[in-house]
């Protein structure tokens, strides 16, 4: 499987009931089609941002990326305020698991579930 990268990513995700496009209630995932390839942005909401200490991870299909893949935006002190992948995939849907920090805690690793636009 060919891997492309471009732009920021972070994503770390776990179990328990998924919505479309939510990670936990501190994050959202966007997916976006360009041709062969996939762009998957995670970003913190409400003052949640991405820990960039623990190591994002996106599923699409049969594949797996992880911090090695990635980019991150707005990264500083530990924390960034997006996560991006740009992968070559056919998969219309995905996962992605990341931890999230605010000025005061971080969240246990959360898990999201995607479709591609």
């Amino acid at each position: 499987m060919k891997k492309l990268v471009l732009g920021c990513v972070c994503l770390l995700l776990l179990g328990g009931d998924v919505k479309k496009g939510v990670v936990g209630e501190q994050g959202k995932v966007t997916a976006v089609r360009h041709g062969a390839e996939v762009e998957v942005v995670v970003e913190g909401v409400d003052g949640w941002r991405l820990n960039v200490k623990y190591p994002p991870r996106l599923k699409m299909g049969d594949g797996k990326w992880g911090v090695d893949d990635m980019k991150w935006r707005g990264c500083e002190d530990g924390k960034a305020d997006a996560g991006v992948w740009r992968v070559s995939t056919t998969a219309d849907s995905g996962v992605v698991k990341a931890v999230f920090c605010n000025s005061v805690s971080c969240s246990a690793p959360v898990s999201g579930a995607f479709s591609v636009k």
